[in-house]
């Protein structure tokens, strides 16, 4: 089910085009339920999710887009049925992964992701000579996580792969939620963006990075 107030589109066929945003942040509900024994079903569970988004035009400073994905999973379930955080190990940039995770880091059947762009349009950079006509467009990015593993659904997970061998542990927000947060410049020869990422907690973990770059491709008009 999805809700955008005074949102326009179009349809031809089976394809729709917005052609006006809606007024008010768009409100996505999701509901499954897994029945074990049918259509050869394994598990018995029910799974809501809500998203809300929206695109804010703050005038001088720019835009913001901004999303908020929240849920809860009832019944006992192997890990990859779970929420995990969507971890990125690449250069590559992505609006919906966290650039500092590693995958399968964090998993949840009680979560909650929240991500915030800022662009500043030219704001700042238009006030510099020679770099504002290249038509640079700076932006900053903050994201985090938090989440909840019941013990049902914690006591499933193996502590070793089909070979025997040790796998990485599952970790929980023991700590608060994950936070990163980024900033760099995009519209780069009109397509680019060149990013720098911060992690601003969990370092402790194996594996954790603490900063890294990416990279991502994004058509500006």
């Amino acid at each position: 089910a999805r809700c955008a107030y005074r949102e326009k589109m179009i349809s031809r066929g089976h394809d729709r085009f917005r052609i006006e945003a809606s007024k008010a942040p768009v409100v996505v509900m999701n509901y499954q339920r897994g029945i074990k024994n049918f259509l050869n079903g394994d598990f018995n569970y029910h799974r809501v999710n809500f998203t809300l988004s929206h695109r804010s035009n703050l005038g001088t400073f720019g835009n913001a887009d901004w999303w908020l994905y929240a849920g809860k999973i009832w019944g006992t379930l192997p890990y990859p049925l779970l929420d995990v955080a969507r971890g990125n190990e690449s250069f590559i940039y992505s609006d919906f992964n966290y650039s500092l995770m590693n995958f399968y880091e964090f998993i949840s059947d009680q979560y909650v992701h929240l991500s915030y762009t800022q662009r500043f349009e030219g704001l700042l950079l238009n006030r510099i000579p020679y770099i504002r006509d290249l038509k640079w467009r700076n932006f900053l990015v903050v994201k985090s996580a938090y989440g909840q593993l019941s013990n049902s659904n914690l006591g499933k997970m193996s502590q070793v792969d089909s070979q025997g061998n040790p796998v990485l542990a599952v970790h929980s927000f023991d700590k608060g939620p994950y936070v990163e947060m980024g900033y760099g410049i995009e519209n780069i020869f009109r397509f680019l963006s060149l990013g720098v990422f911060h992690r601003l907690n969990y370092h402790e973990l194996p594996n954790a990075r603490k900063w890294g770059i990416n990279m991502g491709l994004r058509v500006q008009f």
